[in-house]
């Protein structure tokens, strides 16, 4: 399932999307965040598999003096810092959403994913 606002997957948060604040119901499902976060964050460093060509197997974010992770293991995600998966993707958006202050490219990143800034 997936938020059918912004389009990111199912990781809701007090009931709401954790990216863009719109209500959403079930449980959480971070099956394709990494693909999710990939594509949409330029500043983004993403590791794939055998010529850049697989899914990603991690991404890896700087936000705020932060080095936020995610990463593929076995048939689960890896989150650093560890964290539940809305809260995490919570505290990367406030995060991201002071750098974005000063970076008009990562604004507009944030704001083309109709991501709520924090």
């Amino acid at each position: 399932m997936k938020c059918e606002v912004c389009g990111a997957p199912s990781l809701p948060l007090e009931a709401a999307c954790a990216f863009c604040r719109s209500a959403l119901a079930g449980e959480p499902d971070p099956s394709g965040l990494l693909d999710y976060l990939a594509d949409r964050l330029p500043s983004a460093s993403v590791s794939r598999g055998l010529l850049g060509r697989s899914p990603p197997r991690e991404v890896r974010i700087l936000a705020a003096g932060t080095d936020y992770r995610v990463a593929r293991s076995g048939g689960s995600l890896r989150f650093g810092p560890e964290a539940p998966a809305p809260e995490w993707v919570d505290r990367l958006l406030r995060d991201l959403s002071r750098d974005a202050a000063g970076n008009a490219r990562l604004r507009a990143a944030i704001t083309r994913a109709g991501w709520a800034l924090r």
